[in-house]
C-alpha cells in the first residue's frame, strides 16, 4: 500500500527535523571530519614551596689542640649542634617527597669522609664531620640526601632536622702527616623534591 504525503504529513517531518536540530540530533549523517569543536585544556603544574633557615649560618670552633682531635678519633670533638627548619605552605604532601641533599668539598680520613675547603685550609689531615644529630645518626658526605620527616597531624609540614658538626681528622693516627693550622669548610644544603 502506497503512503500518500499529504500537506499535514510534510509539515509533520519539517517539524520534527528541525525539533531534532535544535535537540542536537540530525536524522541526516554527518560525513567523517566535516565538524571539528577543539577541546583546550590549560593546567598549571607547581612544585611544593618550603623555605629553608638555618639556626648557625656560620659556626666557629674555639681552638683546638690537634692531638685531641686525635685522640677523639673518628666522633670528633667540640660537636656543634644545629637546626635546618622548613616553613610554607607545601613543604610536604600526597605526591611531594621533600629531601635535602648536602654538598661540599670534602676530603677522606680512613673510612671517614669531612668536609674542608683545601684552598683556605692551612691544616693537613683535619675537616668538618657532619652527621645526623639523633640515635645511629648517619654521618653525611658531599652528596648525601636526607629524606625529611612531615610534622605528626600535619602533612604539609616538615620537622626540623637536626645535625651535628665536629672537628675530627677521622681515622687518623699520630705521625701520619698531619699538620695543625687552620680548618675552613662550606657546606650547601640543597631543598628538592623526588
Amino acid at each position: 500500500m502506497m503512503q500518500k504525503y499529504t500537506k499535514k504529513n510534510t509539515t509533520c517531518f519539517l517539524t520534527t527535523a528541525l525539533l531534532s536540530l535544535c535537540l542536537g540530533y540530525s536524522p541526516f549523517p554527518l560525513l567523517a571530519g566535516s565538524q571539528t569543536l577543539p577541546l583546550n585544556f590549560k593546567l598549571t603544574l607547581q612544585r611544593g614551596t618550603c623555605d629553608i633557615s638555618i639556626s648557625k649560618p656560620s659556626i666557629i670552633f674555639a681552638d683546638t689542640i690537634w692531638k685531641d682531635i686525635v685522640k677523639a678519633a673518628d666522633s670528633g670533638v667540640t660537636p656543634q649542634k644545629f637546626s635546618i627548619m622548613f616553613s610554607g605552605k607545601s613543604c610536604a604532601g600526597p605526591g611531594i617527597t621533600p629531601k635535602l641533599r648536602v654538598v661540599g668539598t670534602t676530603i677522606t680520613q680512613g673510612t671517614t669522609t669531612l668536609f674542608r675547603n683545601n684552598v683556605t685550609t692551612g691544616s693537613v689531615g683535619f675537616g668538618v664531620r657532619l652527621k645526623e644529630d639523633k640515635v645511629n645518626g648517619a654521618v653525611l658526605a658531599n652528596g648525601s640526601v636526607i629524606s625529611l620527616t612531615p610534622v605528626a597531624g600535619q602533612p604539609n609540614k616538615l620537622t626540623d632536622l637536626k645535625l651535628e658538626a665536629a672537628l675530627s681528622c677521622g681515622t687518623c693516627q699520630e705521625g701520619t702527616g698531619l699538620k695543625a693550622g687552620t680548618v675552613n669548610a662550606t657546606i650547601t644544603y640543597q631543598f628538592l623534591y623526588e
